[in-house]
């Protein structure tokens, strides 16, 4: 890739992580704006949202979150809902009604750069339950605005159970998870950050 891009102005990446492992480039994380994204009254259910195909199982975690999902159900009796697959919402605000009603969002992914789906279940107050990979440490603080959990079924399922059974603190780390959303990957940034760069490369 290095070669490919060789007297390419600007490459952007997804999370600081990709920029480290590409060793080229600059990370520009997603935004969003928080009024686009519903704060409800929420229902105690866990949800997740990834591709049910391509990319390899590992790269989106698929292979984690179908072991979370038989832990979930057999050891606690908790149903984890696959938006798409169990739940295929019938358009945009139907999709941001369910997330803004679910009480826990497991992310499950490995190689995905800054999940965007985990993004839109904070900024609507969801308690974040995901894996540590690109940048999750740099913005998730154990307990307080989310979990971070090991690439282990069992931990993910503990902690999602914990969540789903203990409600107030559930909605308590949810809020704060969205009060980071807001802060962190808030649309006004993004727009700044690409209006920069692109000056930038014009310049040059």
């Amino acid at each position: 890739m290095k070669e490919l891009l060789k007297g390419v102005n600007a490459v952007v990446v997804n999370s600081h992580q990709a920029q480290e492992m590409w060793e080229l480039g600059q990370a520009i994380t997603h935004g969003l704006d928080p009024d686009d994204w519903w704060d409800l009254p929420k229902e105690p259910r866990v949800v997740t949202f990834i591709s049910p195909a391509g990319m390899g199982d590992k790269y989106y975690g698929r292979e984690l979150f179908i072991s979370t999902l038989n832990v979930l159900q057999e050891k606690y009796g908790i149903q984890l809902v696959w938006i798409g697959k169990d739940k295929v919402c019938k358009n945009w605000d139907d999709y941001r009604d369910f997330i803004g009603r679910s009480l826990v969002y497991f992310n499950p992914t490995f190689g995905s750069p800054m999940p965007r789906s985990r993004t839109e279940a904070m900024m609507s107050g969801s308690c974040i339950v995901t894996t540590r990979h690109h940048d999750a440490d740099k913005f998730i603080e154990n307990g307080v605005n989310g979990w971070i959990v090991k690439d282990n079924p069992n931990d993910c399922a503990e902690k999602i159970a914990n969540m789903i059974f203990n409600y107030k603190d559930a909605i308590r780390i949810g809020q704060n998870g969205r009060n980071t959303a807001i802060e962190i990957f808030n649309g006004k940034r993004f727009r700044q950050e690409w209006t920069e760069l692109i000056n930038k490369v014009l310049k040059k």
